[in-house]
Parts: structure tokens; sequence; C-alpha cells
């Protein structure tokens, strides 16, 4: 496993963690291709899925500093799945953070 990997390991363990505080029940894929990292049902039973990333900074170019947006799949549309981004600070859970935080 590269240090990449392992990153990304980590920020799966995190939103895990600080989902299952906030009472949510968790789950994740047996497939390594699956289009979402977590499947999660809130306390109020509903389904939500989620893809998430490690936060990066671009190193070069015009935007150089600013953060990488990431952006979903087709199927990832179509199965409405939201981003959560992981950096050294914070969980930021994209379009839901006022909806589950």
């Amino acid at each position: 496993m590269n240090l990449k990997q392992i990153k990304g390991v980590v920020s799966e363990q995190l939103v895990i963690t600080d989902l299952l505080k906030k009472g949510f029940f968790v789950f994740t894929p047996l497939h390594r291709q699956c289009p979402v990292d977590i499947v999660a049902i809130s306390p109020k039973g509903k389904l939500h899925l989620f893809d998430v990333k490690t936060q990066s900074i671009r190193k070069s170019g015009i935007h150089k500093g600013h953060f990488i947006r990431r952006i979903l799949s087709p199927l990832q549309k179509k199965l409405k799945v939201n981003l959560v981004y992981v950096t050294e600070e914070q969980i930021i859970y994209g379009s839901l953070k006022s909806a589950i935080l």
C-alpha cells in the first residue's frame, strides 16, 4: 500500500467514526471498484451514500495553493452519492453538511 492509499483508508475510517458517533448505522462495500465508499443510515432512517476524498492542494499552476475539487462520475450522480472531504482539521460533508451535522 502506498502513502496515497493509506491516506484514503485513514480518511474513510475518520468518516466512519464520525458517522457512528452521530448515531448512524454504517456499512462499507466489499467491492473495491464500488461507486461509493460508505453506505450510512441516519438515526431518522434516511439512506446516505458517500464517496470519501482526502482533500488535496494544487502544487503548481495558476490555482497553486487552492483545494482540488473532485467531481462525481455519471453513475455516482445517478445514485445521488455525496462527496465527503477530509482535511487534517475537519470532515466536510458537502451538500449534506447542514442536513446531517
